[in-house]
């Protein structure tokens, strides 16, 4: 008998007494592979209707077929917007107690990318920390540090090396009690490595990065979920190239908190931040208290969520 409660079956809002339930750890292309009291087990949905569940989703089973019937009430889901050209949503975790940025300090912290990230982790509901990778490359890691956190507002940073083991405890707490860690970040950030670091053996492949510019190759395909040794969840993502922001309104409005706190002194209240008299954020840069830089990331950010809106818009009426 396998112990659900090691797979965060204490996190889960509710569960019917006498169900018979699981986790789903990863997706193939017509089943879903998930972990139940009994052990692993492959389920398709019933119908093309049904709702259909996530990595990290807890979900009922039939009692006498491995077919999915429902899939419980989530927690939390980070969702971004599909990569390409597709205007849908695509659920990248559920149920997610926490959600590692990692950010590699092999070159300078990209600070757009990290927004960005944090906003799709705020508007999700979950708890976002910036985590900064392979801290053996860098000469200079409060630097970095430094410029991470004129951004990252009341999310922790850290600076770790899976190679090394420098600063990796500092990441326990966020396991404590079974819980489960989500890890975002772009192809080569170093989460394979991560994740074979917590689980004591090579779960994932590793791909080294390309030595002209430092991009990493794509090793992890899906998404999946593991159970560490040391205990808590972890459920490991492909990297994103595109941080596809989805209905993220209020994520954008978290990570760049200290822009909407000054924006409600402005004179008028559909202040762009551009040109209008009274503008209490153009007022704030020209004191030095706040960066212009930061500020047309704001509005960018606030622009692609407001366009990406009202394509959706347009393509439902059609």
């Amino acid at each position: 008998m396998v112990d659900l409660r090691a797979y965060g079956l204490a996190h889960a809002l509710s569960v019917p007494d006498g169900a018979r339930v699981g986790r789903v750890r990863t997706q193939h292309r017509i089943d879903w592979e998930m972990v139940t009291a009994a052990g692993d087990v492959r389920a398709p949905l019933p119908n093309r209707k049904a709702e259909r569940p996530g990595v990290g989703d807890w979900v009922v089973l039939a009692d006498d077929v491995d077919v999915i019937t429902a899939v419980l009430p989530r927690k939390n889901a980070l969702v971004r917007r599909a990569a390409g050209l597709r205007e849908e949503p695509q659920q990248l975790a559920a149920n997610v107690d926490a959600c590692f940025v990692l950010v590699p300090l092999s070159g300078p912290p990209n600070v757009k990318r990290i927004e960005r990230y944090l906003a799709l982790v705020l508007d999700g509901g979950s708890v976002p920390v910036v985590v900064l990778t392979k801290s053996d490359l860098c000469a200079s890691i409060d630097e970095a540090i430094a410029s991470v956190r004129t951004v990252s507002g009341d999310a922790a940073v850290h600076a770790i090396s899976a190679q090394t083991g420098q600063g990796m405890a500092a990441l326990e707490p966020y396991f404590s009690n079974d819980a489960t860690v989500a890890l975002l970040g772009a192809s080569g950030v170093g989460k394979s490595s991560l994740v074979n670091a917590w689980m004591g053996e090579e779960v994932l492949d590793i791909a080294a990065v390309r030595e002209k510019d430092q991009k990493g190759r794509h090793t992890t395909t899906r998404r999946e979920l593991f159970v560490r040794p040391a205990g808590g969840v972890v459920i490991d993502t492909p990297g994103t190239r595109e941080v596809g922001l989805w209905d993220a309104d209020e994520g954008v409005d978290d990570a760049f908190v200290e822009i909407v706190s000054l924006a409600a002194g402005c004179r008028f209240g559909d202040c762009a931040h551009t040109v209008e008299p009274g503008c209490a954020v153009r007022a704030a840069v020209a004191r030095g208290e706040l960066e212009a830089e930061r500020v047309e990331r704001y509005l960018r950010v606030r622009a692609g969520t407001a366009s990406r809106a009202a394509r959706v818009g347009r393509a439902k009426r059609r």
